[in-house]
């Protein structure tokens, strides 16, 4: 207006539409022009080369309204009428909540007066203290705000984890999205699990991480969350330890101190970053309550997109070690420290993946005086060498264990008796993660947990990856087939019915062409001359061992996980079955199979 800036606003440099309000109201009958351009430079992180805006119009009411509300928290729960969502939020559509000399995060919703299901905030550590939500939302979204309440109680808690699609022994968040396994750590009797989560909706975004704690690696209890969004930015991946000699002299008190290390993404937060930091976050009270370093970041921006930091205590040098993806060409660079906040880049490494690496040692053949080491990647490609605390030597090309749709894997710290065990996510990877849980309050779900070793033979170094051996737990009602050839039109199955089950068998594969199970209407076939295995859409090599094939299969409400001949290969498959499809068959189409063994038992929930 007369060759002055009167109103401006920044785009976000993604391809979202979102509203922008300005009030205009002491320009009326005057002349004004917009003008669009980009600033973006060459060293900025996405160079997208178009600009999107639409649909400029004015009105006597802004799209966007202001709202504000305070409480004493005297409940456990802050609950959010929810209206599902299959599409990413607008940063612009923001409510920030804040708790006196406590907790300082924003969260991106989608309310109504209608909702789909409720979320909730579980503000069990802040008894007593002050909260404050303000924020701006859409205009028809500013009602339900009001319905946002203070209760010891959530509406569906009544049918939590009897949901019609919810995994029996697969955990799944109460509410929410979930995707990488993060933080993952052993102490003093209990399994640490983080994992990126989403506490207000259905898809993926507002991304924090979210906890739970078991004592057998079986039975899941969910914590409030660990790390939420704040300052820094939301939480994307990352790893945790503890840290036993006090290295960065958190500890208060006889427990030691666990940590959290993790990439703030600022992206999606109040303001515009040049790219990704490295952060710390620690508890000393066994992991009830976390807080985050009040010198973050310890690792300054660095590459663009480098991200999910994995961080590992070596005895030999005394100093901590971490793993950092630096976001192009399936790099990785290695830093050291001796207390946790201050790093040196050491070297760097390269593998055949992307994303959430992770690193740790395996004794060979079960010989502890004899141990390699493994760099993994988020698709589960490793690679065998030797680590001197601050350079890998690889000794092996990529190789793969780990297929289908089980992603970004992560492996516990400090577990007891130096086991190695991995759990990951399970996911619907269709596009735009649109699909999963479809009408659930959660959405998505984490792998069984899996033990690795290291095997070595003429063929050279491989890792096995086996289900752990709590899970027999679960195990309920037997029935066992022995000695049985069968062919086309033959199936010992026929009148087993339902929807949770492990099948172990061992067959005689030397006359057959192709044969498997049908599980709900899905198939688990492998076809012996071509020596593949085809689980869903998901096919691979595999090779019987002296005409021998061994599977062992898990069936849960949405997914089948095939672990081959021993734990030489493991397959995950998500899965939305017919709604009315229980039977469980086994089926010979060409050739004849000899079952030499086969057992099959009903699975109990860990839910129960």
């Amino acid at each position: 207006v007369d060759n002055k800036i009167f109103k401006s606003a920044t785009g976000r440099t993604n391809r979202m539409m979102t509203w922008r309000t300005w009030d205009v109201s002491n320009l009326i009958n005057r002349e004004a022009h917009i003008e669009i351009g980009d600033q973006m430079i060459d060293d900025d992180e996405f160079i997208l080369g178009h600009i999107n805006i639409d649909h400029i119009v004015f009105s006597d009411e802004p799209v966007m309204k202001n709202v504000d509300k305070w409480f004493i928290i005297n409940k456990k729960y802050l609950i959010w009428p929810i209206k599902r969502q299959s599409m990413r939020m607008s940063p612009e559509s923001r409510v920030y909540l804040n708790v006196e000399d406590g907790l300082e995060t924003f969260m991106d919703v989608e309310l109504s007066q209608k909702p789909d299901f409720w979320a909730f905030t579980d503000l069990s550590n802040y008894q007593g203290k002050e909260l404050h939500l303000k924020g701006v939302l859409y205009k028809d979204q500013a009602k339900a705000f009001d319905d946002i309440i203070l209760s010891d109680e959530y509406p569906g808690m009544e049918n939590l984890y009897k949901e019609e699609l919810r995994p029996q022994f697969h955990f799944t968040s109460k509410r929410g999205w979930l995707n990488d396994a993060n933080g993952m750590q052993y102490y003093d009797g209990e399994w640490h699990m983080f994992y990126q989560h989403n506490p207000y909706n259905w898809f993926w975004w507002n991304v924090s991480w979210g906890h739970a704690i078991s004592k057998d690696l079986i039975h899941w209890e969910e914590l409030p969350t660990a790390i939420p969004p704040g300052p820094e930015g939301v939480i994307f991946s990352g790893s945790g330890a503890v840290d036993i000699g006090n290295t960065a002299g958190f500890q208060n008190g006889n427990e030691e101190t666990m940590v959290l290390v993790y990439t703030a993404v600022k992206d999606h937060s109040t303001s515009i970053s040049k790219g990704p930091t490295q952060a710390l976050s620690y508890s000393t009270d066994r992991g009830r309550n976390w807080t985050k370093y009040s010198n973050n970041p310890i690792l300054p921006y660095q590459y663009p997109s480098n991200r999910d930091p994995k961080v590992f205590w070596y005895e030999p040098t005394k100093k901590w070690v971490m793993s950092l993806y630096n976001g192009r060409d399936d790099n990785y660079i290695l830093y050291n420290s001796s207390n946790l906040k201050d790093w040196n880049e050491t070297g760097s490494y390269s593998a055949a993946g992307s994303e959430c690496p992770d690193m740790f040692q395996l004794p060979v053949n079960g010989d502890r005086s004899n141990k390699k080491w493994i760099i993994w990647t988020g698709n589960g490609n490793y690679r065998v060498g030797e680590f001197d605390g601050e350079n890998f030597t690889p000794e092996t090309e990529s190789m793969y264990s780990y297929y289908g749709d089980s992603y970004a894997g992560q492996s516990f710290s400090n577990a007891p008796d130096g086991r190695r065990v991995n759990i990951g996510w399970i996911r619907d990877h269709r596009p735009g993660f649109e699909s999963g849980h479809k009408n659930m309050p959660f959405n998505q779900q984490m792998s069984l947990p899996l033990e690795m070793t290291l095997r070595e033979s003429e063929a050279g170094y491989r890792m096995y990856i086996n289900p752990i051996e709590e899970l027999k737990t679960l195990r309920g009602k037997k029935k066992s087939w022995e000695n049985l050839s069968l062919g086309a039109g033959d199936n010992p199955l026929k009148r087993i019915k339902g929807d949770y089950f492990e099948l172990v068998g061992d067959f005689d594969v030397s006359e057959a062409e192709e044969f498997g199970f049908n599980l709900r209407g899905k198939k688990v076939l492998y076809k012996v001359s071509a020596n593949t295995l085809i689980c869903n859409d998901e096919k691979v090599n595999v090779y019987p061992e002296k005409g021998r094939l061994k599977l062992h299969i898990f069936l849960d409400q949405t997914s089948i996980e095939t672990i081959v001949n021993d734990g030489w290969m493991y397959v995950s498959s998500f899965q939305v079955f017919e709604k009315n499809n229980h039977n469980i068959d086994f089926f010979v189409e060409e050739g004849t199979v000899k079952i030499n063994s086969l057992d099959i038992y009903k699975m109990n929930s860990i839910w129960d």
